[in-house]
């Protein structure tokens, strides 16, 4: 039987609250700056698929992208 949760009766001061949004927004923060370290590094790697793309059409591939 699963057990079930404790009803949260306490209060929490506004402090607590801060404290834990604070640290929510700092990861927040951290996971846009490694979204946009990975969409440069993909960007990268699109440029290069897309010259390979060209090559293999010059050479008379055909090329379906």
């Amino acid at each position: 039987m699963a057990k079930k949760a404790k009803p949260n009766t306490g209060s929490v001061d506004r402090e607590t609250i801060a404290e834990f949004e604070k640290r929510y927004l700092s990861f927040e923060e951290e996971m846009a700056s490694m979204k946009g370290s990975y969409m440069a590094d993909c960007k990268s790697v699109r440029g290069e698929m897309k010259e390979l793309l060209v090559e293999a059409k010059d050479r008379g591939v055909r090329v379906h992208a």
